[in-house]
């Protein structure tokens, strides 16, 4: 059975979590989004500490990354607390995002961990006149509880996911000019269609247990042969504290409905509907004969 995810309760555990993060510290360096960007990877946590060398005092900021394909933020565990641990992953290739976020330790080390892209699409194809198009973008994975401490003979799951569709906010700059990561992508209109998500549902158990993700969402739009366009996607996952595991690694898929001979090409050299184009008669007509000639060559 799919998790049921309550925004409601995502509202008032991300109010929590903020809360308890806190504002970075002047002196804390902060990971900003290289200018230019079209991808942005961005995970903090409490665990995390600032770069301050005459203080222990905690920053949020662990890691951020730019990078395209299977290495952006590489599985590693990035805390440098006694007694908490946060392990994270991100990436992004041709086949989607990918992420992984996980609380654990004895001491509160909540994180967050936002994947963000925007992607251009140019429209290619024989139809004439305006035609409507739809981008689907899903994400499916699987939430784990995590064992209480002291005793450890009860478990709980406490975070969030949530998948956005809409437009791109490239801003970047010093602290007083730069945009939070869970704004970065901002949906079309405030619906379900363009974003979904929110806390995954927990509670306290006597035995482990896990709960299963599935989001989607989707866009429509008018476009014409010889368009381009912009859409912007994100994955976003949270845990409070150590309580628990969220694995969304073979996750975040995009597809497109398109109209009888219409596909699209991509900034990044990616395609979609490009091998359902029908090859014109003429180039028919010219592999068959090719074909003859090397019949013919054969037979002598």
């Amino acid at each position: 059975m799919k998790a049921k995810l309550h925004s409601a309760g995502f509202l008032s555990l991300a109010i929590l979590l903020l809360g308890a993060l806190g504002s970075a510290p002047a002196w804390a360096v902060r990971i900003n989004m290289p200018a230019g960007s079209t991808l942005w990877m961005h995970l903090s946590s409490t665990s995390c500490l600032a770069t301050n060398p005459t203080t222990s005092q905690e920053g949020s900021d662990c890691i951020g990354s730019n990078q395209f394909g299977p290495v952006g933020i590489p599985m590693a565990n990035y805390s440098v607390r006694p007694l908490a641990s946060v392990i994270a992953a991100a990436s992004v290739d041709e086949d989607g995002m990918h992420a992984y976020l996980r609380g654990a330790g004895e001491a509160y080390a909540g994180g967050f961990l936002y994947i963000s892209m925007v992607e251009s699409y140019t429209v290619h194809g024989t139809a004439t006149g305006p035609v409507d198009l739809t981008v689907h973008f899903s994400a499916e994975g699987t939430a784990y509880s995590a064992p209480l401490p002291p005793n450890y003979n009860s478990h709980l799951l406490l975070g969030a996911a949530e998948i956005k569709l809409g437009t791109w906010n490239p801003a970047v700059g010093d602290d007083s000019h730069i945009v939070l990561e869970q704004f970065r992508v901002m949906p079309f209109y405030p619906d379900a269609s363009y974003r979904q998500g929110g806390m995954l549902p927990g509670g306290v158990r006597a035995e482990p247990y896990q709960e299963p993700i599935d989001l989607a969402i989707h866009h429509t739009q008018t476009v014409s042969v010889g368009d381009t366009f912009d859409l912007a996607y994100s994955l976003y996952l949270t845990v409070t504290g150590y309580m628990g595991t969220i694995d969304m690694r073979n996750s975040a898929w995009i597809a497109f409905d398109l109209p009888e001979g219409v596909y699209l090409t991509t900034a990044r050299g990616g395609s979609y509907g490009l091998s359902e184009v029908p090859v014109p008669a003429a180039a028919w007509l010219f592999g068959s004969g090719l074909l003859g000639l090397l019949g013919l060559a054969r037979r002598r």
